[in-house]
């Protein structure tokens, strides 16, 4: 029934809009303007037969009838809200009733609850600004008949009591049914179009889901070609540079023009090896602790290979495993600390530990070097750019360091 009374009277812009708003106040407007008129055709026809001789009720009834039809019909032919039929309504409404005030009693009179009740519906349902316009009007309105009934220019009182009890008795039940069904008709409308929300909302989420798994999927697709295309223009001409200062080395004739290729081999295997990171974390961005052990102890392998120095690496996964995402920067880390025991600790034995705890995961490199001191080292060996990475990845450095040797510990939170 209501989705039939909806459908006759919704304007054409109501189906297309997408405002939730609009599917909320439209059919709360026709639904309250459909119980109206039909309550006013009942009372008007109860006032002809309870009142055949009040012919000033009977006609701001009638007109009543006819405003609240053309309300309906207005809101049906609206070009893009309500707000025009509904003021309209409202405020002729007032006028109406306030006739009917006048004549049956002023401030005396039991019409007036239906001003109040015009109040409360406007501003709970309607419009709250509305209904203050009409709040003030009303109480202008029983000033004005105060003030004409203390000055003697109408007597209300007599005119309620001609009218006697029979009014007020069959009033107040039909403000009574009025104000039950108009709550009703709201709270199931409420409950009706909140479901077709949540079923709009649902069907927008579902489409944004699926908008979000292309992109991801178009994202992946995109560094997995910028990591090919690296790899075979930067990373092939990286290789080729280490090989030509290697043969320039072989070639050299000078110390000098030697160690000045030693240098640029160095520095592009240094190059080539950090773009080799680089592609891998473009291809992991987001990986678990046994794919991050396996890369780098097979880099700490790779390394200590063909070395006296003895490289051993373990791992511990928690209960509770997570997702690292700062993948990049915890391999470059992790990556400076082994290569620095590698450079300078002068050790025989290299470790990496890898410790997954509830909070966070636990890195530690430990060697059996000389150590250093590290007050007056703070800043060598790389070791302020390894401060900083941590603080960027907000992980926790601690670097502790004596004569048998050197351990760093990062604490990198989930």
């Amino acid at each position: 029934m209501f989705d039939k009374i909806v459908h006759t009277f919704a304007p054409q812009w109501y189906y297309s809009s997408k405002k939730s708003e609009d599917k909320i106040f439209v059919p709360i407007v026709i639904m309250v303007l459909a119980v109206t008129l039909v309550f006013v055709c009942a009372y008007f026809v109860y006032c002809l037969i309870v009142g055949s001789d009040n012919w000033i009720k009977h006609i701001s009834n009638f007109t009543g009838i006819i405003f609240v039809a053309i309300s309906l019909f207005w809101v049906k032919k609206s070009k893009s809200n309500l707000n025009k039929p509904v003021s309209v309504l409202l405020y002729s409404s007032f006028f109406l009733t306030a006739t009917s005030v006048y004549d049956t009693g002023g401030i005396y009179s039991i019409d007036f609850l239906w001003m109040i009740l015009c109040i409360v519906i406007t501003s709970l349902i309607l419009d709250n600004n509305l209904g203050i316009h009409l709040a003030i009007m009303t109480s202008l309105a029983a000033i004005g008949f105060f003030v004409l009934e203390k000055y003697n220019y109408a007597n209300f009182l007599s005119k309620s009591g001609a009218l006697g009890g029979l009014h007020e008795v069959f009033t107040i039940p039909f403000l009574s049914i009025f104000i039950v069904i108009i709550l009703y008709v709201y709270r199931n409308l409420l409950k009706r179009i909140r479901k077709q929300l949540d079923k709009s909302l649902e069907t927008q989420i579902s489409q944004l889901d699926a908008r979000v798994s292309t992109l991801t999927n178009e994202m992946e697709a995109l560094r997995d070609n910028l990591a090919q295309d690296f790899h075979d223009e930067l990373g092939n001409k990286l290789a080729a540079l280490s090989m030509l200062s290697y043969e320039l080395e072989q070639k050299a004739e000078t110390p000098e023009l030697q160690q000045i290729s030693e240098r640029i081999g160095e520095k592009s295997r240094d190059i080539y090896d950090a773009g080799k990171d680089f592609i891998w974390s473009m291809k992991n961005i987001q990986l678990n602790i046994e794919d991050l052990f396996i890369y780098l102890s097979g880099f700490g392998n790779e390394l200590f290979e063909f070395t006296s120095i003895s490289f051993n690496s373990s791992v511990k996964k928690g209960e509770k495993s997570f997702l690292i995402k700062d993948t990049f920067d915890l391999v470059l880390l992790t990556k400076e600390a082994i290569t620095n025991a590698f450079k300078h600790a002068q050790g025989t034995s290299v470790s990496l530990k890898m410790i997954e705890n509830d909070d966070e995961l636990v890195i530690e490199i430990i060697d059996n070097g000389k150590g250093f001191s590290t007050t007056t080292s703070s800043t060598g060996f790389g070791l302020s750019g390894m401060r900083v990475r941590a603080e960027k990845l907000n992980a926790k450095y601690k670097l502790y360091s004596n004569f048998e040797g050197t351990t760093i510990t990062i604490n990198y939170p989930k």
